[in-house]
């Protein structure tokens, strides 16, 4: 059995076959058996509470269990061996942790299938079929940023200090008080509409942003500027939102 076997087995992150592997060393021996409930608290003790993670401190709480814990089994003779556990199983655990950390939530609508969605600052995505939304998992903490593929309807509640912005194609859009309309899918051009309020429409680059009212629709090309179009019947545009399509 290695010591890397044994930190995979006890962060959570050992396939199966490692697992049993780990297993089957552990009930081959009273010894061994032994050996894994010691190895488990003291990487029970090394873990730091979510938020707080700090490989140096866990270290530090490992090292001095180590020092005063007598080796049980001949693997665990040799200081190096409880070494590489330790501090294989604190990398493990801070790495699987940073994942967690900075995994985004998706959503994610089927054809023909709608989505209303509740962000947790109040705001409200009404998710139209055949599109994806992802929400980083820090939202509303720092940043209120989302990232749309298809078309969305969004009722946002105003925050000036933390700014609401939707990226969608080579399109940036960010709230200024308002609920809007974004649709974004493939290379086509990018289409926003305004309900109420306004948003401010970038489409990178120098491209000098470009605000928008109640009532504007803005097609975006990446590095261009919007073209916009004036007193546009909105209602028609969302229909969508109640089963319908309007065409002229």
């Amino acid at each position: 059995m290695t010591p890397e076997n044994l930190a995979r087995y006890l962060s959570g992150n050992g396939s199966p076959a490692d697992q049993a592997a780990v297993e089957i060393w552990a009930e081959s021996d009273p010894a061994n058996s032994a050996e894994l409930v010691r190895l488990r608290t003291v990487w029970t003790l090394s873990l730091s509470p979510p938020g707080d993670w700090n490989v140096d401190r866990a270290w530090g709480r490992v090292h001095p269990q180590l020092a005063n814990d007598p080796p049980g089994v001949a693997l665990f003779r040799r200081p190096a061996a409880w070494f590489a556990v330790a501090a294989a199983a604190v990398l493990a655990v801070g790495a699987a942790w940073q994942a967690t950390r900075s995994r985004s939530t998706v959503y994610q609508t089927a054809v023909g299938q709608q989505q209303q969605i509740r962000l947790a600052d109040g705001s409200t995505v009404d998710l139209a079929p055949d599109s994806r939304l992802e929400v980083g998992n820090g939202y509303g903490r720092t940043t209120r940023a989302v990232t749309l593929a298809g078309r969305g309807l969004f009722e946002v509640r105003h925050d000036a200090g933390r700014p609401f912005r939707v990226t969608a194609g080579g399109a940036t859009i960010e709230d200024l008080g308002t609920a809007f309309e974004v649709a974004a899918r493939g290379s086509a051009p990018v289409h926003v509409v305004v309900i109420t309020g306004s948003v401010a429409v970038r489409s990178g680059g120098t491209v000098p942003a470009v605000t928008l009212q109640a009532r504007d629709v803005a097609t975006v090309r990446t590095n261009t500027p919007p073209v916009v179009s004036r007193a546009v019947s909105v209602e028609d545009l969302t229909s969508w939102r109640r089963g319908t399509l309007v065409f002229d």
